[in-house]
């Protein structure tokens, strides 16, 4: 009987675990070869930090992370931006440099943030596209990703950089200003 319960079970497993891969994945849950996001960075016509300052300045904000996505099987340029104290996502298509969706992240704050750090966030001295350019300032390479941490109290950028045939990582505090590099991987 036992051995019955556990094959029935087991079973039970398999079938639904064949159901989870023949769902389509949610676009945050889908992950990109650094190769995938560097190939898309060349092919652009528009670079991802050209796409930030152009969010910027038509939400009139400060944003806080840019990295390269999927979107109904298209990969685009995702940006997190803060436009009066709210936090938007804006999806970019890279090649025509046209925003093809925007929405403001509630559910975002709540789950990443407490409301001490939704504080800090909102009021980081340093912008995205400021601490991308002194890593660039060190190093010469395609930006395919670059996010707002917090941690322990403590704020910074993380900027992924595809530099040297290789995957680096680029920490920039935000208050000091200073960058320096954190891991580089191998190829």
């Amino acid at each position: 009987m036992a051995y019955r319960i556990a094959r029935l079970l087991f079973l039970l497993g398999i079938f639904f675990w064949g159901i989870s891969f023949s769902t389509p994945a949610p676009v945050w849950a889908v992950r990109l070869t650094p190769e995938e996001k560097t190939s898309l960075v060349q092919s652009a016509s528009v670079s991802m930090m050209e796409a930030v300052e152009k969010i910027q300045q038509h939400y009139k904000g400060k944003a806080k992370f840019a990295h390269i996505s999927r979107h109904k099987d298209q990969l685009v340029y995702q940006v997190g931006i803060v436009v009066d104290e709210q936090l938007k996502i804006v999806i970019l298509d890279p090649d025509s440099g046209k925003i093809i969706q925007e929405k403001t992240a509630e559910k975002f704050w709540e789950r990443f943030f407490t409301s001490e750090e939704q504080a800090q966030f909102l009021k980081t001295p340093t912008d995205l596209l400021k601490a991308v350019r002194l890593v660039l300032e060190q190093q010469k390479g395609l930006v395919i990703g670059s996010y707002f941490k917090l941690e322990d109290g403590v704020h910074f950028y993380r900027v992924v950089l595809w530099a040297d045939q290789r995957k680096q990582i680029w920490i920039v505090d935000s208050d000091t200003e200073v960058a320096f590099l954190a891991k580089k991987n191998h190829q």
